[in-house]
C-alpha cells in the first residue's frame, strides 16, 4: 500500500497480470512516467496499480523474419543505445532522441508511449507501418498499429511491438512544442516515400497535433504514382491541413497545430511552398542610432556596485523559507480539494477520518467560528466550502496527522456527497440569458465603461479602420516555492502563522475576520518567500493551517505539491478582447473602442482591479483623443483568477500593439514611425485624465528599437522553409498598483535600535524581487548614511508600523517615498538634529550617534 492508499500489485506473468485487470477499479502501469501528468490533470486515480515490470518476457529486442520485436516494456533509453535500431529504423530512432530527456528515457517504456494514444513515438511508428501483438483473455492477436488506433482498444496487454525493417526511402520527423518533454508535442510528424523508377510506390505520412495520432490516408493517395517532380505541394499542403488530427485548446488552437503539421510535412519531404502572400507589406531596417546606454557593471560604476543582502545565504542553499520549517512534535497538514468543478454539497462526513489513528484534526466549514469568506476585494470565496463547490480545487476540508502518509489516507476518508451541476467553463456563455448561475447573484461580477470625447464621430472621418479580437489565456505563476507554511498557537495565547505571502497586515484582517479572532491575537509572517508575482496576493493555506493549529494546540506544517498548487492556485484572468481602431491618412490615432470580457474563475479575488486596469490601459503607451471602453468579468467554474505581474496591462498590451502593427500596414507606413507618430509626451495625463509618473522614457525606448541591429537580421522562410522567421516589436506602458477598488496605501516606519542600527520598517515582502536592496537604498540615500547602517524588518504583521503593498517589481518607489519623510522625523524626533541635516559622514554606533551639520 503506498502513501495515497493505492494498492500496488506486481504479477510475474501476462496471465497473472491480465485476471488481476478483470477485477476492475484497476490500472496497468510500466515506467509509470505518465502517471503524475495524468493525476495532475485531475484524472482519477485507481483503487489498485499493476505493476507489470516484473513480467520478463515483455523485455528486449529480437531481429526477426518479419523485422524487429520490440517488448512493450523495453525502455526508450535501451531503443537509444541499440545500434540495429539506430542503422536499420533511423525514423524511429530520430523518434526516440526527440522524446523527453535521457532520465525519462531510462524509465519511459515504448509500450506505455503507445498504450497511452498520444505518445510523442505513434507518428513515426504509424510512418513505418508497425503492428501490434496484444494478449486479451480472448487470446492471441497481431493488429495493425493504425488500426488499433483508430478502433477503440479492446481490453488486452500489448506484448510486442512488430516493426518491418524501414526501406531505403526519403522521411522526415518533427517534433514541435516548448520543450522535448514527456507530454503530448504541439504537433508531431512522420513521413516516408518509397519510389521505384522516380515514381512515389509507397506513401505513409502520420501526424499528431497534440493529441491522439493518425495516418494521413488522403494525402498519401495524391502523392502514390506521382513523380517526384511533379508533386504539387501546395495540394498536398491543402490536404494535409484538411486531414490532419488536431486539438483545440488553452494551450493552441486546431489551426496552428494543422499548419504546423502540414508545413513539417512538406518540407521535410522536399517539398516548397510560395511564401509571398506571406510577405509584409514594408520592411523595417535599423535606423538612426541607440540613445546613449549606462552599463551596469562592478568594473563600471564602481562605489555604485551593491550586492544584495541576503545574497550569500541564497546561493548557499542556506536560507530557510517559511516552507522548509520542520520540528520533532509539528503534525502534517493537507487539505481535501472539491475534484469536481460544479456541484451542490449534500453532506459531508468526517468521522472516519477522524478514527484514524494518527489523525489529530480534521476541520470543515463547521469549525469557522467568524465569516466564512475571504476576498481582497469581495469576500466571495469561502475559507472551507459549505453549501456548493465551484472549482475542481475548491477546499472542503483539511486534516491534520502525524506524518504525510496518515494525512493522505484521512483526507481519502473523508466522504463528501455532492450533487453536479451545469459546467460553466466559457465567460461570454456565463454572461448569456439562461446560463447557470456560478454564485447566487448571477454570472456577472462587476462592469465598467469609460468614454472620452466622441468616438462615433472620429470613427466617420477615419481613413483606416482595423478591428479585431484578441484572446489571452489563463497562465500559472510557477514561483518555485509552492504555497505552504506553518502555524502554531503560542504560550501567550497568539496564533502565528507563517506563510509566504504578499501582505501580511491583509492576511492577518482576512484571517481575524475568518477565525472571529481580534488582530492583535494573530501574527501573520510572510517572508521570506520563494516567488508569488501576485499568485500569493490572496490567501492560499493560511485558513487551513490556521484552524488546524487552533484546534490541535500542535504546530502544523501544509505546502501544496506542483500539482496541487496548479489545481487551486490564482491564475492570470483571461481575456475576450473586441478592439476597434482607427487613424487618419497620416496614420495619427483617432478613435479606441474596446469591450473586453474577463473570466473571473470560481471567485472574484483582485479580478476587478485586473478588470479596471486592463481598461486604464487601453490606449496603451499612444496619444487617443476619443475613447470608448467597456468591460465585464464573468464567473466561471475555471479554477481562480486574479493578481498576476502586469495586472491587466500585459493583455491589453497584446491587442493594442497588434492594432498598431495592422494600422501600419493599411495606412502604408512603417510599425516604427507609426508609434513615433502617437507617442504619449511625458508629463501628460493618461486617456482618463489619470495622473501619469514621470519615469517615463518612451522616446528613448523606441529609438533604441529603431536602432537595433536585428532588424537587419535575414527574414521569411528558413533554409529548410519548415519555419519562417519574423522580427516584431511591441511597447509596454503600465503603472503600479490595484487601480481604484481595493485600498492600496503605501508607506513606512523608521527606528533607532538599541545597537545603533537603523531599523525600516515596511508593510512589504521579500520574494525574490530585491525588496531589501530597495529598502536600504531608500533610507540610505534619504538619510545620509551608509546602507551598512540601515536593517529593513519586512514580512511580520507584528512589526510592521504602517501597511504597504508589495507592487510585485522593484519598490524602490515605494520605499523612498516613505523613506524621505520618515527621515525628517527621525533627523529632529530621534537623533536631535532640529533644523540641520545629514550627510554621508553620518555614523551609527551602539548608543551614540555622530554627524557633520551643514551651516
Amino acid at each position: 500500500m503506498t502513501e495515497s492508499g493505492l494498492q500496488v500489485l506486481r504479477p510475474t506473468s501476462v496471465a497473472e497480470a491480465l485476471s488481476l485487470a478483470g477485477e476492475g477499479a484497476s490500472q496497468l502501469v510500466a515506467g509509470g512516467t505518465a502517471l503524475q501528468l495524468g493525476w495532475a490533470k485531475g484524472l482519477p486515480k485507481p483503487r489498485r496499480l499493476i505493476d507489470i515490470g516484473r513480467i520478463a518476457c515483455l523485455k528486449g529486442i529480437q531481429l526477426a523474419g518479419d523485422g524487429f520485436r520490440i517488448g512493450a516494456l523495453t525502455t526508450l533509453g535501451a531503443l537509444e543505445r541499440d545500434r540495429a535500431i539506430g542503422e536499420t529504423l533511423p525514423l524511429l530512432a530520430a523518434a526516440v532522441r526527440a522524446t523527453a530527456g535521457p532520465a525519462v528515457r531510462n524509465l519511459a517504456t515504448l509500450g506505455g508511449n503507445v498504450a497511452g494514444g498520444t505518445g510523442c513515438l505513434l507518428p513515426a511508428l504509424l510512418a513505418i507501418d508497425a503492428k501490434l501483438e496484444i494478449v486479451s483473455p480472448a487470446g492471441r492477436a497481431v493488429v495493425p498499429l493504425a488500426q488499433w488506433l483508430a478502433d477503440a482498444p479492446s481490453a488486452g496487454l500489448i506484448e510486442t511491438v512488430i516493426v518491418p525493417p524501414q526501406p531505403a526511402a526519403r522521411w522526415t520527423h518533427r517534433k514541435v512544442g516548448l520543450r522535448a518533454a514527456f507530454t503530448p508535442s504541439v504537433a508531431g510528424v512522420a513521413g516516408l516515400i518509397e519510389t521505384a523508377d522516380d515514381r512515389v510506390t509507397i506513401a505513409r505520412l502520420a501526424a499528431s497535433g497534440g493529441g491522439e495520432a493518425a495516418r494521413l490516408g488522403h494525402a498519401e493517395a495524391l502523392l502514390i504514382g506521382r513523380r517526384l517532380q511533379e508533386i504539387d505541394w501546395a495540394e498536398l499542403h491543402a490536404a494535409i491541413l484538411e486531414e490532419a488530427p488536431a486539438i483545440d485548446d488553452a494551450w493552441r488552437s486546431d489551426r496552428y497545430r494543422r499548419s504546423v503539421v502540414a508545413n513539417a510535412l512538406v518540407f521535410g519531404l522536399g517539398g516548397k511552398l510560395s511564401q509571398g502572400a506571406h510577405s509584409p507589406r514594408r520592411r523595417t531596417v535599423p535606423s538612426g542610432n541607440p540613445p546613449a546606454e549606462i552599463l551596469v557593471s562592478r568594473s563600471e560604476i564602481g562605489a555604485r556596485w551593491h550586492q544584495r543582502p541576503d545574497f550569500a545565504p541564497k546561493i548557499a542553499g542556506r536560507l530557510e523559507y517559511l516552507t522548509d520549517r520542520r520540528e520533532p512534535a509539528m503534525l502534517v497538514g493537507r487539505i481535501r480539494r472539491a475534484g469536481i468543478p460544479h456541484a451542490r454539497i449534500v453532506s459531508i462526513d468526517t468521522s472516519a477520518a477522524e478514527a484514524l489513528p494518527g489523525v489529530a484534526a480534521v476541520v470543515t466549514h463547521r469549525d469557522i467560528a467568524g465569516s466564512n469568506a475571504f476576498g481582497v476585494v469581495v469576500q466571495d470565496q469561502p475559507a472551507l466550502c459549505f453549501d456548493k463547490v465551484r472549482y475542481f480545487g475548491d477546499a472542503v476540508a483539511a486534516v491534520a496527522a502525524v506524518d504525510t502518509r496518515t494525512a493522505e489516507r484521512a483526507l481519502a476518508l473523508v466522504s463528501v456527497e455532492y450533487e453536479p451541476l451545469p459546467i460553466v467553463s466559457d465567460p461570454q456563455q456565463a454572461l448569456a440569458a439562461g446560463a447557470e448561475p456560478v454564485h447566487a447573484s448571477g454570472n456577472l461580477q462587476c462592469s465598467f465603461e469609460f468614454t472620452r470625447g466622441d468616438a462615433a464621430a472620429a470613427f466617420a472621418k477615419a481613413a483606416h479602420i482595423v478591428e479585431a479580437v484578441y484572446e489571452t489565456r489563463s497562465q500559472m505563476h510557477g514561483f518555485m516555492e509552492t504555497e505552504g507554511g506553518y502555524a502554531f498557537v503560542g504560550t501567550d495565547g497568539t496564533l502565528n502563522v507563517f506563510a509566504g505571502g504578499q501582505h501580511g497586515r491583509r492576511d492577518r484582517m482576512q484571517l481575524s475576520r475568518i477565525l472571529g479572532m481580534p488582530q492583535e491575537r494573530i501574527r501573520v509572517v510572510t517572508s521570506p518567500t520563494g516567488g508569488a508575482f501576485g499568485g500569493k496576493d490572496e490567501l492560499t493555506v493560511q485558513p487551513a493551517l490556521a484552524l488546524l493549529a487552533l484546534k490541535t494546540g500542535r504546530a502544523v506544517r501544509l505546502h501544496l505539491d506542483r500539482a496541487e498548487s496548479v489545481i487551486a492556485g490564482t491564475k492570470r484572468n483571461a481575456m475576450h478582447i473586441h478592439m476597434r481602431t482607427a487613424c487618419d491618412a497620416e496614420g495619427r490615432l483617432l478613435a479606441q473602442q474596446v469591450d473586453v470580457i474577463a473570466d473571473a474563475g470560481a471567485y472574484a479575488s483582485l479580478g476587478p482591479g485586473v478588470l479596471e486596469t486592463a481598461l486604464e490601459h487601453a490606449c496603451g503607451p499612444y496619444v487617443v483623443p476619443n475613447v470608448l471602453s467597456s468591460g465585464r468579468l464573468a464567473y466561471t467554474n475555471n479554477g481562480v483568477c486574479g493578481a498576476f505581474r502586469g495586472f491587466g496591462a500585459n493583455q491589453m498590451a497584446f491587442a493594442v500593439e497588434c492594432q498598431l502593427d495592422r494600422l501600419g500596414e493599411a495606412a502604408d507606413i512603417d510599425i516604427i514611425e507609426i508609434r513615433r507618430r502617437n507617442l504619449r509626451e511625458p508629463g501628460t495625463r493618461g486617456h482618463l485624465g489619470q495622473q501619469v509618473a514621470p519615469s517615463e522614457r518612451l522616446a528613448e525606448m523606441l529609438q533604441a528599437a529603431a536602432a537595433d541591429p536585428i532588424w537587419a537580421k535575414p527574414r521569411g522562410p528558413s533554409f529548410d522553409g519548415s519555419e519562417t522567421i519574423g522580427v516584431g516589436m511591441a511597447m509596454n506602458y503600465q503603472g503600479n498598483g490595484l487601480g481604484t477598488l481595493p485600498p492600496d496605501p503605501a508607506g513606512g516606519a523608521l527606528r533607532l535600535a538599541p545597537d545603533g542600527m537603523i531599523e525600516a520598517l515596511y508593510g512589504l515582502d521579500e520574494m525574490g524581487q530585491g525588496l531589501l536592496t530597495s529598502v536600504k537604498a531608500a533610507v540610505a540615500g534619504a538619510l545620509g548614511c551608509g546602507r551598512d547602517d540601515v536593517r529593513p524588518v519586512t514580512g511580520d504583521a507584528f512589526q510592521q508600523r504602517v501597511t504597504a503593498l508589495e507592487f510585485r517589481r522593484t519598490c524602490r518607489g515605494v520605499a523612498s517615498r516613505p523613506a524621505a519623510s520618515c527621515c525628517r522625523q527621525l533627523r529632529v524626533s530621534e537623533i536631535g538634529l532640529s533644523g540641520r541635516q545629514c550627510t554621508p559622514d553620518l555614523r551609527l554606533r551602539r548608543d551614540t550617534v555622530s554627524w557633520r551639520a551643514l551651516p
